[in-house]
């Protein structure tokens, strides 16, 4: 059975219902220190976009206003790359004269050099502290460059100071669940290598795994995983992926047994709660290929095994409305 097409179908799927709230002045990335559900839809970050763009103009000398420009700017889809690298700029150049003196306009540098300006994030740092909205990039940039002391140290002040929700937590639980022994996970959203990084640094979870920032193309996939939000674009590059769970594994051999052995491991109380939860409901879209294909499996083996998966199965869908989609691949 081959896995990957299921991957490209949750791809297709998670951008049909998602929003990220109404536009105002208070809606911020920065409001959730950018630990959300990946994949916001590309109307409202262009809703947004505008939004701080107006923000900006109404008050240039709010630091906060600026960094949360150029943030949505960037998750901005539908712009010709170089339109975006120039608007980018744009807004560097133009928040200098007003937030120079700030560690937002330090971060902005550090993420306009492909957050390889390791000079801009430490004066970020040394400015700004344990401040939340820095935290989460700290973290990642001390993914980056390897320094696990700093890592854990802003790891579990970031915890102490906004706890991660229980969805979430039992989310990357069962992230980290879905590789081999003594892995390597390549991600870089915040919104995913940094809760890892937090289970692991916080809670001792899964700490024979590496994580790693992914820059380009992996030349070593042996025992190597992606997370999932690293978009169809990427995970496309690599045609032996193999659906794990919550991860893909970079293989030309992919097996069920595997996957089948990850998915024990998962927690799955929170299922439970993802009626109430849209953005929960969300991102719980990604048990979707690993539980289809396990129901695929078992339904002529187990029916009480595949009962209890396809219960799961519809919980998903009809939290995200896609009851439709979901039928069609079952009765297949």
């Amino acid at each position: 059975m081959r896995y990957f097409l299921f991957l490209i179908f949750l791809i297709a799927l998670k951008g049909k219902s998602q929003s990220a709230g109404s536009v105002n002045s208070g809606t911020s990335l920065l409001n959730a220190v950018s630990i959300q559900v990946p994949g916001s839809n590309p109307n409202t970050a262009i809703e947004q976009a505008i939004n701080w763009k107006i923000q900006v103009k109404q008050n240039p000398w709010n630091e906060n206003n600026w960094l949360n420009y150029y943030l949505w700017t960037e998750r901005k889809s539908g712009i010709e790359a170089k339109d975006k690298e120039e608007l980018l700029s744009q807004i560097i150049d133009e928040g200098k004269q007003y937030i120079a003196e700030k560690p937002q306009y330090q971060l902005l540098l550090f993420l306009k050099s492909g957050k390889k300006d390791t000079v801009s994030i430490s004066k970020a740092i040394q400015m700004a502290g344990y401040e939340l909205w820095l935290m989460p990039f700290a973290i990642q940039h001390f993914i980056i460059v390897n320094n696990k002391m700093l890592l854990q140290e802003y790891c579990l002040n970031l915890e102490h100071k906004q706890p991660l929700k229980s969805g979430l937590y039992q989310y990357y639980f069962n992230t980290l669940m879905s590789a081999d022994s003594n892995a390597i996970i390549y991600a870089r959203g915040l919104n995913d290598i940094v809760p890892m990084a937090i289970l692991q640094q916080v809670y001792d979870i899964r700490k024979d795994i590496s994580l790693k920032y992914y820059r380009g193309t992996i030349k070593n996939g042996e025992n190597t995983y992606l997370g999932l939000s690293l978009g169809k674009k990427i995970i496309t590059q690599y045609p032996g992926a193999a659906c794990t769970g919550l991860l893909v594994k970079i293989t030309d051999e992919p097996t069920l047994a595997e996957l089948k052995k990850h998915v024990e491991d998962f927690k799955l109380s929170e299922f439970q709660y993802i009626n109430t939860d849209k953005d929960l409901a969300e991102l719980y879209k990604n048990y979707l290929p690993a539980f289809i294909m396990l129901y695929k499996y078992y339904r002529p083996i187990n029916m009480k095994k595949a009962g209890e998966i396809r219960n799961n199965i519809l919980i998903i869908a009809s939290a995200t409305g896609i009851q439709k989609e979901v039928s069609q691949l079952l009765d297949k």
